[in-house]
C-alpha cells in the first residue's frame, strides 16, 4: 500500500514533533495539513479544470477540513517534492507506456519540474492504483511539451470506468508548455482499485502527474482537533477535557447525544465549527474505535490524581506526568517580539483566540490551522521587516556584513529558540541569509522571518537531558528550566541572569531553582504575571475597543488586577486574604458603582486610587465587579465556586441544552424560580452543585451593583455547600460563603493546582501526586501565602522532570 504524506507548511514542523512526542511524519498513518485548502465534500461525480497555481479545490464547504493527501505521482519521472509541499511518488501503477521529459520552462505554474516530465501511450494509458474502499477527490495535472499547435492531441478520462472529460486538447485550452490541471471531486472507490484510463482521439494520451485527495473522515477530523486534548483511543495523554473512553465520556451515552454535544459546543476554542455530518462522523468514530465502546475491552478506569496529592508517592522517587506540546499564547508571542527586538506593537492582533485549560489562556492543542499558519507567516514577516530596519533599537551591531548578521544569530537567535543554538542551526539561518535576492535588510528580514516561522520559537519544545530515570522521566536541562521559570513568571523569556544561570547549568538543584524564582519575583514582570494570573482564573477579559460596556469592564478589571497585586506584593498576602481584601483601586465608574463616597488612601495611577471599602458589601474578590459581572447569577457564579475554587466537576448538560433562566411563576419569589433548575431531574444533577453556592452572590445584580430587592422581593442569599471534603453545610450571604471557602483544604488544594496548570500548561496527572503533595505541604507552612505557593511549584518534580511519552 501506499503511505499518506503531509502537506505543504507542515514539513518543517514534522520532524519538530516526532522529536517531542508528537506527530511523526514517517508513520504509515494518515495526517492532515496545516496549510492547504478545504476540500469538497460532496459525493457526487464532478470536475472543474484550472491553471496550476490556483487552488486545489475553490467552492462553498459544508465544513472547513485541511485535505488528506492519499497519494501523489509524478507520471514519467523520479520522486520529487512539488513547491507545494506534496512529495510525488516516482512513476508507478501503470500498466504500459513511454516517458518523455522537456527542460523548458511551464507556464501557469512555479512548479516547472512536476510538468516537464510525463508518460504516454499510443492508444490508451491505464492506471490501477490500489485504494482502500473511500470517496477521493482527485487532481489530474497536465502540460503539452511536444505539440505547439491545436488540434494535434487530444484525449478522452474515465474514472472508475465513468467518462468525465472528452476531447481534452491542452494547447487550445492553455497553450503549449502550460500548466493545467483537472480536479474532480466526489470520486467513489468501491473494489480496493483506483482506476484512471486517459484514451487518445488526436495522437497519443499522456499525464504530468496525479494526485488523490480523501474526502476527510471522523477519525481524521479528531486526530486533526480532538487528539491534543482529549488523548488516543486508550484515553492516554488527555490533557484537558478529559478521555473518551466509556468509563469517562459522559456524552458518549448515544450517538445522537454525542453528535449533539459534538455539534454545539466541540471544538471547545471553536464551539459549533463541527456542525450536521461532521459532528456525526467524529461521534462515529469515537463510539466504534474508543475503549469501553464496540466490544473493545477497556482497561480499569484511570485513577484521579488526589486534589491535594499524594505523600506516599513520593517512596517512588522523582515523577511526573506526561505534558504533550505547548504552543505560544498571543501575550507570550508579543512579550517575546518586545524583548528580542525592543518593539511595542501589538502584532497579534489577527491571531486566533487562545486555548483554554480550565479558564488560562494556554495553547495544548497540538494541531493549527492552515489560517494561524498563514497568520504566524504573515506576522513573522511584518516583525521582521521592521527589525531589519531598525537594527540600531534591538541588535548587537549595526554593521551591515556577515559577521553582524553572525552576532544576531549567536545573541538574539539563541534567546528566540531560548536554548542555545547547534552548528546546524547556524549553518541554516546564515545559508538563509546568503541565499536570499536582494540587500543586507532583505536577506536579514527573510533569516528573521524563519526565526519567527520556527517551531523552536513557536512552541515550548523540552527534550530533557541524556538521564533516563526508573520512573520514565527525564531531568530538564538547565536551558529548560530557565524557560520554565520565565514562561510562568513573565510570560516571556529568560534574562540575562536566568541565561547565565543556565549556561552553568546552575538549575539543576530545587535550591539553585529557588535562588532565581525569589529574584525573578521581585522583577515588575512577576507583578504583571500575577495579575495575569488571577484576570485569568476569575474569567476576566479585556474588551473589545468601542464595547458598549468597555469602561465598566476595564474599571472592573483594573480593581481586582490592581487589588491582588497589592495584596501579593505589598501586604504579603495569603490565599486567605483573597477572601477578605477590604480596599480596591477605583476611578470615577467603580466609585459610583460602589456608592463609594470617602477620600482615597493612597493614590494609584491612570486615575485608579486605593480606596477602603464596606467588608458588609466589598470585602474580598469575590465581591467585587470583576468576577460578578463576568460571571453571570446564580448558576455561572455557582459554577466558578464548584469548578475555580473547589475543583469540582459539573457534569455536562443534556446534547440538547438551551442556557436559559427558569421562567416559573412570575409571582413567586425569584429564588422558587430557580428552584426549578435544582428540582427538575434533567437539570438538577448539574444545578444542585453550583446554583445553591451562586445564591451567595444574590445581593449583586448581573453588573455587580448591590442591592436589597428583587423587583419587589427581598434578596435571599441564603445557600448550601454540599460534596466537599470539609465545608458541607448552610451559609447566609457572600462574607460567610468567602470566609468558609477560605479555610476549606479544599479550596487551598485546588487554588495550587490553578498555579500548576498556569505555571506548567498542563493539567495535574496520577504521577504527579508527589508534585501535588510536596506543592501544598510547603504552601501549608507558609499559611499558602500567594508567593510561597508560587515558589513551590517551581521545587516540583513536575517543574523539573518531563515524561516522554504517556505513562503505561
Amino acid at each position: 500500500m501506499f503511505r499518506f504524506q503531509k502537506l505543504s507548511l507542515t514539513v518543517v514542523f514534522a520532524s519538530v514533533l516526532a522529536a517531542c512526542g508528537g506527530a511523526d511524519s514517517n508513520k504509515d498513518e494518515i495526517t492532515s495539513s496545516s496549510n492547504s485548502n478545504p476540500i469538497s465534500s460532496t459525493s457526487s461525480l464532478q470536475s472543474s479544470s484550472t491553471a496550476s497555481s490556483q487552488s486545489v479545490v475553490e467552492q462553498p464547504q459544508e465544513f472547513e477540513f485541511d485535505p488528506v493527501v492519499a497519494l501523489a505521482i509524478n507520471a514519467g519521472g523520479e520522486e520529487i517534492t512539488g513547491t507545494d509541499g506534496i512529495r510525488y511518488a516516482a512513476d508507478a501503477y501503470f500498466s504500459e507506456g513511454n516517458t518523455y521529459s522537456t527542460e523548458g520552462a511551464i507556464d501557469l505554474t512555479d512548479n516547472d519540474a512536476l510538468y516537464q516530465s510525463e508518460r504516454w501511450n499510443a492508444g490508451n494509458l491505464l492506471y490501477e492504483i490500489p485504494m482502500a474502499n473511500g470517496i477521493y477527490d482527485i487532481t489530474l495535472k497536465f502540460a503539452e511539451v511536444f505539440h505547439d499547435t491545436a488540434g494535434a492531441r487530444a484525449f478522452d478520462i474515465a474514472l472508475e470506468g465513468t467518462a468525465v472529460t472528452t476531447g481534452l486538447d491542452l494547447v487550445a485550452q492553455v497553450g503549449p508548455l502550460a500548466a493545467h490541471d483537472i480536479q474532480y471531486h466526489g470520486v467513489e472507490v468501491s473494489d480496493g482499485t483506483l482506476t484512471i484510463e486517459l484514451t487518445g482521439t488526436l495522437d497519443n494520451p499522456k499525464i504530468s502527474a496525479i494526485v488523490v485527495y480523501r474526502e476527510p473522515n471522523g477519525g481524521d477530523i479528531y486526530r486533526q482537533q480532538c487528539l491534543g486534548c482529549h488523548g488516543n483511543e486508550k484515553g492516554e495523554a488527555a490533557i484537558t477535557g478529559g478521555a473518551l473512553t466509556a468509563s469517562e465520556c459522559r456524552a458518549c451515552s448515544s450517538l445522537d447525544n454525542l453528535a449533539s454535544f459534538i455539534d454545539i459546543a466541540m471544538p471547545a476554542t471553536k464551539a459549533s465549527w463541527c456542525k450536521g455530518q461532521c459532528s456525526i462522523d467524529v461521534a462515529n468514530y469515537i463510539l466504534d474505535n474508543f475503549a469501553g465502546f464496540n466490544g473493545i475491552p477497556e482497561e480499569a478506569p484511570v485513577e484521579q490524581v488526589p486534589l491535594a496529592g499524594d505523600i506516599a508517592a513520593c517512596e517512588q522517587g522523582e515523577d511526573a506526568a506526561f505534558g504533550g506540546l505547548r504552543r505560544l499564547t498571543r501575550v507570550e508571542y508579543q512579550n517575546l517580539v518586545s524583548q528580542l527586538f525592543n518593539d511595542t506593537n501589538d502584532y497579534t492582533g489577527n491571531f486566533g483566540k487562545d486555548g483554554k485549560l480550565g479558564n488560562f489562556n494556554i495553547n495544548v492543542e497540538v494541531p493549527i490551522s492552515g489560517l494561524q499558519t498563514d497568520q504566524y507567516m504573515e506576522v513573522g514577516a511584518t516583525v521582521a521587516q521592521s527589525a531589519a530596519a531598525n537594527l540600531n533599537r534591538w541588535a548587537p551591531c549595526t554593521s551591515e556584513d556577515v559577521n553582524c548578521v553572525n552576532d544576531i544569530i549567536d545573541n538574539v537567535v539563541s534567546r528566540a529558540y531560548r536554548r542555545p543554538l547547534t552548528s546546524d542551526d547556524r549553518a541554516r539561518l546564515l545559508a538563509i541569509f546568503q541565499d536570499s535576492a536582494g540587500g543586507f535588510e532583505t536577506a536579514l528580514a527573510t533569516m528573521l522571518q524563519a526565526v519567527l516561522s520556527s517551531p523552536y520559537f513557536l512552541y515550548h519544545l523540552e527534550f530533557g537531558t541524556d538521564q533516563h530515570l526508573p520512573s520514565g522521566v527525564v531531568p530538564l536541562s538547565s536551558h529548560e528550566i530557565a524557560a520554565r521559570l520565565s514562561f510562568f513568571l513573565w510570560r516571556s523569556a529568560p534574562d540575562a541572569a536566568l541565561l547565565s544561570a543556565a549556561q552553568a547549568n546552575q538549575l539543576q538543584t530545587p535550591a539553585q531553582i529557588e535562588s532565581q524564582a525569589r529574584r525573578m519575583l521581585q522583577d515588575p514582570r512577576a507583578k504583571v504575571a500575577v495579575g495575569r494570573f488571577h484576570l485569568e482564573w476569575l474569567k476576566l477579559a479585556y474588551p473589545e475597543a468601542g464595547a458598549a460596556n468597555e469602561a465598566e469592564a476595564i474599571a472592573a478589571i483594573e480593581d481586582t488586577v490592581r487589588t491582588v497585586t497589592e495584596l501579593t506584593y505589598a501586604d504579603n498576602g495569603d490565599f486567605k486574604d483573597l477572601f477578605s481584601v477590604s480596599y480596591g483601586f477605583l476611578n470615577d465608574v467603580t466609585k459610583d458603582l460602589y456608592s463609594v463616597t470617602g477620600s482615597a488612601t493612597a493614590l494609584g495611577s491612570n486615575g485608579f486610587d486605593k480606596y477602603a471599602l464596606a467588608p458588609i458589601q466589598r470585602g474580598g474578590i469575590l465581591s467585587r465587579a470583576g468576577f460578578l459581572s463576568f460571571n453571570t447569577p446564580p448558576s455561572g457564579r455557582g459554577k466558578f465556586v464548584r469548578e475555580q475554587l473547589l475543583c469540582g466537576v459539573i457534569p455536562l448538560p443534556p446534547a440538547d441544552f438551551i442556557p436559559e433562566a427558569p421562567e416559573g411563576d412570575p409571582n413567586s419569589p425569584p429564588r422558587e424560580r430557580w428552584a426549578e433548575h435544582v428540582t427538575n431531574p434533567a437539570c438538577g444533577g448539574c444545578h444542585r452543585l453550583m446554583d445553591p453556592l451562586g445564591f451567595g452572590f444574590d445581593h449583586y445584580d448581573d453588573h455587580g451593583q448591590w442591592r436589597s430587592m428583587v423587583g419587589t422581593w427581598p434578596v435571599d442569599a441564603t445557600g448550601e455547600i454540599v460534596e466537599t471534603t470539609d465545608i458541607d453545610g448552610l451559609f447566609d450571604g457572600h462574607v460567610e460563603l468567602q470566609q468558609i471557602l477560605s479555610t476549606s483544604v479544599d479550596t487551598q488544594a485546588c487554588y495550587a493546582v490553578q498555579w500548576f496548570r498556569f505555571a506548567i500548561g498542563r493539567q495535574p496527572g496520577l504521577k504527579d501526586s508527589c508534585a501535588l503533595a510536596e506543592i501544598n505541604q510547603i504552601a501549608s507552612n507558609e499559611n499558602y501565602n500567594i508567593r510561597e505557593v508560587m515558589i513551590a511549584i517551581t521545587q516540583s518534580d513536575a517543574f523539573r522532570f518531563r515524561r516522554a511519552e504517556p505513562a503505561q
